[in-house]
């Protein structure tokens, strides 16, 4: 149990290192599928943290806005990032007026919400016509869990999935991670108002994960494993005009 929970730190320290160059790397992504919403005037980062994914999306745009539950750890950056607007707030009752964005983003986040449907709909109706919704989130069907390290909890039937985390010493990862939507998912959840505009296969540089597994890591890409069964996707979508 001791070397799970290793793992698990290893992990996020991994990623802690590599924010910058994942967040200019997902922005590449993006880049391929689009040029962005024609008007560049309001970014909102959904789950925005450490606010490295706000200063990179938002670079382009006049304003930002960095949504969280808590910035308790990143609010002495807001006085040298004047373009960045704080808000502490749920994604699921976004406190922001309706159709006021060009662009919104969700990386990592849409698996942590109890009604990812209600999250959606939300940023739905903050969307200006013609703007754009992207959405990172992991591969339901890749054998490993992001956050952890661990066999997909998903893959295990529901009713042993509470004893199953409970054995390895994670009990508290269902209060965290409510689901893994898939992409028809999303854009059922998202019909009528926006269309989907292209996805990616979100397949990081071999540094962006822990030492220990990058030798396996580089063999399943190598392989093309990860052509097939990507850890993760990211999802682009344009609201309707």
């Amino acid at each position: 149990m001791k070397l799970i929970k290793a793992f698990t730190k290893s992990i996020q320290c991994t990623l802690g290192t590599v924010l910058g160059e994942r967040a200019r790397f997902l922005k590449r992504l993006y880049r391929e599928v689009t040029n962005g919403p024609s008007i560049k005037e309001r970014y909102l980062d959904i789950g925005a943290g450490r606010l490295i994914n706000t200063k990179v999306f938002g670079e382009d745009f006049r304003e930002s806005y960095a949504l969280d539950v808590n910035f308790t750890n990143w609010r002495s950056q807001e006085p040298q990032e004047p373009k960045i607007h704080f808000i502490v707030g749920d994604a699921q009752a976004l406190p922001l007026k309706a159709s006021t964005a060009d662009l919104i983003t969700m990386f990592s986040v849409i698996e942590h919400f109890p009604s990812p449907q209600k999250a959606l709909c939300e940023a739905m109706c903050l969307l200006r016509p013609g703007g754009e919704l992207v959405i990172q989130a992991p591969n339901p069907l890749f054998p490993i869990d992001l956050h952890t390290g661990l066999p997909n909890p998903f893959f295990v039937p529901k009713f042993a999935r509470k004893t199953f985390l409970k054995a390895l010493g994670y009990s508290d990862w269902l209060n965290d991670v409510y689901s893994h939507p898939r992409g028809k998912d999303l854009t059922k959840w998202l019909s009528g108002t926006m269309k989907p505009t292209g996805v990616q296969r979100v397949v990081y540089p071999s540094h962006f994960v822990p030492k220990r597994v990058r030798g396996i890591y580089n063999f399943l890409a190598k392989s093309r494993f990860f052509n097939l069964v990507p850890p993760s996707y990211l999802y682009v979508y344009k609201v309707i005009q």
